[in-house]
């Protein structure tokens, strides 16, 4: 709904640029931050909740749900796609990856491991009983036959390298080798561990290929043709095998529910402590790009971070200003996600960043916000006049269907286009010809106007 009102508009005398910060409480617990520097240049959107909090969920979700979803396609999805099929409040980018759609580092999702350590970058853990953590933990698995010497697995879900065992799981979706493999396929009716045993089946052994889909309540040991002769001689069709896999590291992970690498970490106690060079981040990295991170603070908030970069309004920061952006934002820990084109802030199924591949990438995985559904008020954008001219600055309010002024202070506005930006106070500033979109989000609710900005 958009209504024509008496709301002000007017035209003013530029003044000095500053940077300004706003800040919306959308939920009791989630606050929305957007800072906007024009002198730097930089703009920024940050989300702060408390985790745990009654009724939230914090979710490590996979693109497609798979690692890989067929045969010789490669499963990657948007951050917006991700958030809206699933319900999400809020979702950010997570992990880098590869073309495959594999995340290059650890992941766990439901109590389930995904995707084994890059070590030793760093990765956020959390549960609902113990809150948000950082690590950088290492990866065993292995295969303990009787009376014959125990078979090393070299990763969780991904391709496989000459020399290496892997084994895919339901998440991995498909066995996919870039070898021509053999394939072990067992009997796994229930998830595997984060770090314990299981005992799994082996039904039967398929040789000479490269892909082969995971069926329900089934695994799958892919062996590179180097390895055959190890695991043939020690596993025999319709025999139960123990499969150890652990995580270890600074905290306890048979806790851990889910968890998503990155690195490097950024902050530490408090301070700032970019550990790049130890995760073996190339120099080149750097440089001021768009980022994404996620840190938590004393008061057991966790926030995420999207920064704006690539771009005249926004260059993006460095890895160390982005750490002291994040001490800035009350962190005592955190660390950095992918970033780049990857860089995707969404709020209610609604992108409020503004990624600098001019459109959305397909990631490998997301951080996703789960909340209890609010009474979803529908609401309208007011403004007297959508008709302006380089320079003029309009001010919009928001009002619900019940006629009620939603508090600008529990508003979020985000806008795209040439034309113009919109602050956080509901202020669309327009810089130049061209037409834009205005959106505002209150009371679980988006609503849209169209702004002209004549030459």
């Amino acid at each position: 709904m958009i209504t024509v009102a008496a709301v002000a508009a007017i035209v003013l005398t530029p003044q000095p640029a500053q940077s300004t910060r706003w800040v919306a409480t959308v939920r009791p617990d989630v606050q929305v931050i957007k800072e906007v520097d024009p002198n730097f240049p930089l703009s920024f959107w940050a989300v702060k909740f408390k985790y745990p909090s009654e009724g939230s969920r914090l979710e490590a979700r996979l693109a497609n749900d798979n690692v890989y979803s067929k045969m010789n396609l490669f499963s990657r999805e948007n951050v917006r796609d991700m958030a809206v099929r699933t319900g999400a409040l809020v979702a950010i980018n997570a992990d880098f990856f590869g073309n495959d759609g594999d995340p290059l580092g650890t992941m766990l999702s439901g109590g389930e491991i995904v995707s084994e350590p890059y070590s030793p970058r760093s990765v956020a853990a959390w549960s609902p009983t113990n809150g948000l953590q950082f690590d950088s933990p290492t990866f065993s698995a292995s295969i303990e036959p009787v009376g014959a010497p125990r078979i090393r697995i070299d990763g969780i879900n991904r391709s496989v390298r000459a020399g290496e065992v892997v084994l895919f799981t339901q998440k991995g979706g498909v066995a996919s080798s870039k070898l021509r493999c053999s394939a072990f396929l067992l009997e796994a009716k229930q998830p595997l561990p984060i770090s314990g045993s299981a005992s799994l089946r082996l039904k039967t052994i398929v040789h000479d290929l490269t892909d082969i889909p995971v069926a329900l309540d089934e695994a799958i040991l892919m062996v590179s043709p180097q390895r055959l002769s190890e695991v043939t001689a020690a596993l025999y069709a319709g025999l139960t095998y123990d499969f150890r896999i652990n995580l270890s590291g600074q905290i306890d992970w048979k806790s851990v529910t889910d968890a998503i690498g990155g690195g490097p970490r950024l902050v530490k106690n408090g301070s700032v402590s970019v550990t790049r060079d130890y995760e073996r981040f190339d120099a080149s990295y750097n440089s001021r790009h768009p980022r994404s991170a996620i840190g938590n603070t004393a008061n057991r908030e966790v926030v995420i971070l999207a920064v704006d970069g690539r771009s005249s309004s926004s260059k993006g920061l460095t890895l160390d200003e982005l750490a002291k952006l994040m001490v800035k934002l009350g962190c005592v820990d955190a660390m950095n996600l992918d970033g780049g084109g990857s860089t995707t802030l969404v709020l209610g199924g609604t992108v409020v960043n503004r990624p600098s591949d001019g459109g959305l990438r397909s990631v490998a995985n997301a951080l996703l916000l789960h909340a209890p559904p609010e009474s979803q008020l529908a609401i309208g954008i007011q403004a007297n006049t959508l008709q302006l001219k380089p320079g003029d600055i309009t001010t919009m309010r928001v009002v619900d269907s019940a006629g009620a002024v939603v508090p600008q202070e529990q508003v979020v506005w985000t806008s795209n286009g040439s034309a113009g930006w919109v602050g956080g106070d509901g202020a669309f500033r327009a810089t130049g010809a061209g037409k834009a979109t205005v959106k505002a989000f209150a009371r679980g609710n988006w609503a849209a106007a169209e702004v002209a900005v004549a030459p």
